[in-house]
């Protein structure tokens, strides 16, 4: 790529404009604009107004003594540094073609051209800076583009538009305009800051109230489940099973968080049974298993009056229904139960046959799995029920019976499962 426009540098003839593009894309580089994932930096759109005001050749010239000064100051691995310098070479030698061949073939359409301009840098630099990061980094390729992709494009294709509009200003009106792009570019920077600043402020604020409601989600499972010493931990382990399930399942994030707290809450109704129900060593009579079949309702209405959490209501009221109709409180069937009630009615089973009972010991593991498969199509969701089954068999032994005999949310093990 140096090769092929070495011919076209002209250094000897501007060591002021090559100098002074360096500098500015030096300074640009330790000057970031703020935004609310990462910071930007505007040397893109210093080098992008380079190739557009002087050619190729000072793009590459530029973009290089910056790498390499950089490099050295912050003492760069030599495979980051060789890295980061094809990623800029390939950008600004394509686009510095692209923009020889634009002005040859159509020059009268500039403004459209440099359009079509900033879009291939952008999108070059991105997708080359996402691969090396990729690499360096040991992340997924599909993870990194698109938290840059959603992090600050449009601030990037902004600060592109604004090296362009820089660019055609100096070429209009030569050395006066620098003053107003100048100005232009120090009120952007503020303004970002003051908004950026503005919207981290408010996330924070909602990471703190998202923290209250865990902690109130918590402590209100933690209070249901010392009602009940013979499941203490049952709904810590009914969340924990939900959760797993439901990224094996490939549901996106906030479904699987929503299944672990409805996890959390879905024995909330307990709290208005008689203690002597709920803390009876014996099997249950017929009119106190009736009894116990009021806790969904109960849980249901009081959550609901509270105005809070309407999301986790499916997950209280319906997982004790079973596909088939025959559950309860409401005898519904199939997909009309809730996914999240249908994921935590095959996760609540599972906990309730392996864990020890006053009146009998836990089943183990296999015979648990067995029933859940026989089943599937009646009791459970079919679907659920073969990735519940597949998901328990991928864990080995010791870590399935650590998270088993857990009694609270801290012995909890944090398995992270993918299909």
């Amino acid at each position: 790529m140096i090769i092929s426009i070495i011919t076209s540098w002209g250094v000897n003839e501007h060591w002021g404009v090559m100098a002074t593009y360096t500098i500015l894309t030096l300074v640009s580089s330790f000057t970031p604009i703020r935004t609310l994932n990462s910071p930007l930096t505007l040397n893109n759109a210093v080098i992008f107004s380079g190739i557009v005001l002087y050619g190729t050749w000072i793009g590459v010239w530029s973009a290089l003594l910056e790498i390499i000064i950089i490099s050295f100051i912050f003492k760069s691995k030599v495979s980051r540094a060789l890295a980061n310098s094809g990623q800029v070479l390939i950008t600004v030698w394509l686009v510095g073609t692209l923009d020889q061949f634009f002005r040859t073939y159509y020059p009268d359409y500039w403004f459209l051209t440099d359009i079509g301009l900033i879009l291939v840098y952008w999108l070059s630099n991105t997708l080359l800076a996402a691969a090396g990061i990729s690499y360096f980094r040991e992340v997924s390729f599909q993870v990194i583009i698109k938290s840059m992709l959603q992090g600050g494009s449009m601030t990037y294709l902004l600060l592109m538009a604004v090296g362009e509009i820089g660019a055609r200003f100096v070429g209009a009106y030569e050395g006066y305009s620098l003053t107003i792009l100048l100005g232009t570019v120090l009120l952007l920077r503020s303004v970002f800051h003051q908004y950026f600043a503005s919207i981290s402020d408010q996330q924070k604020k909602m990471e703190e109230i998202k923290n209250l409601n865990d902690s109130f989600l918590i402590a209100l499972a933690a209070s249901i489940d010392a009602r009940d010493p013979y499941t203490l931990g049952h709904s810590f382990r009914v969340a924990h099973w939900g959760r797993e399930t439901a990224k094996f399942m490939g549901l996106p994030p906030k479904q699987s968080t929503e299944v672990y707290y409805g996890g959390i809450i879905h024995d909330i109704g307990k709290i208005g049974i008689e203690d002597n129900i709920l803390n009876k060593e014996g099997a249950l009579s017929k009119e106190e298993f009736e009894r116990i079949k009021e806790h969904p309702v109960i849980g249901y209405e009081i959550l609901k009056r509270t105005s809070v959490f309407p999301e986790l209501l499916p997950a209280i009221r319906w997982h004790h229904e079973r596909v088939d109709g025959t559950g309860y409180p409401d005898k519904l069937k199939g997909n009309e139960i809730p996914l999240i009630a249908r994921i935590l009615a095959v996760c609540d089973a599972f906990d309730a046959m392996v864990s020890d009972r006053p009146y009998r010991k836990g089943m183990s593991v296999e015979e648990a799995l067995r029933r859940i498969q026989e089943g599937a199509g009646t009791q459970f969701d079919a679907e659920i029920a073969a990735n519940f089954v597949t998901m328990i068999k991928s864990l080995n032994e010791e870590e399935l019976q650590k998270i088993i005999r857990a009694n609270n949310r801290n012995q909890e093990i944090d398995v992270s499962l993918t299909t």
